[in-house]
């Protein structure tokens, strides 16, 4: 995980960005746990494979991808809450570290300004 600036001191932020992949390897990551034959790298060799099938063998890999595919939106759907629950986390707990950081800044401006006032 990433870590941020924040952008009233500077420093670095204590909040760990959640990891972000793209849509590939995530589709991939997903998919090769359910049907290897449909990962994107195996694409292209789905003709090569289906080729010489015949009429019942290619009914029976179809009904296995139709399969796949269902179960592919349940666990895609799953990762998807598993996100937002991650991005909100870091929502919070870095408006929580911004607020915490401005707070210091803003008894350091007014501890600087009693001491301008009492000293004249």
């Amino acid at each position: 995980m990433a870590q941020s600036k924040t952008k009233i001191s500077g420093k670095k932020s204590r909040v760990q960005l959640p990891e972000v992949i793209s849509g590939r390897e995530l589709y991939d990551s997903i998919m090769n746990r359910i049907e290897p034959e449909l990962t994107s790298a195996n694409y292209p060799k789905i003709r090569e494979l289906t080729a010489n099938e015949t009429t019942e063998q290619r009914k029976k890999r179809a009904e296995r991808y139709i399969k796949a595919f269902a179960e592919y939106d349940r666990r895609f759907n799953r990762e998807e809450l598993r996100w937002q629950d991650q991005f909100i986390r870091y929502r919070r707990a870095s408006m929580a570290e911004l607020e915490q950081e401005s707070a210091g800044v803003d008894r350091s401006y007014i501890t600087s300004l009693e001491s301008a006032i009492s000293s004249s």
